[in-house]
């Protein structure tokens, strides 16, 4: 057998708890950046659109 025993289960536990808190992380604050990019898309969208009729 090539893989070695896992006699520390609980730092490989570890290990993956941190990783995928990390991904949560990315996750959430992509999905963050994406919403404000695109509320500040819309308001720019908004304001332009409102000068070009009123303007």
């Amino acid at each position: 057998m090539s893989k070695p025993p896992t006699s520390h289960p609980s730092s490989g536990l570890d290990h993956e708890a941190v990783t995928r808190t990390w991904w949560q992380k990315a996750l959430i604050l992509a999905a963050g950046v994406a919403v404000v990019v695109s509320l500040i898309g819309s308001a720019i969208f908004v304001t332009v659109s409102l000068m070009g009729a009123f303007g």
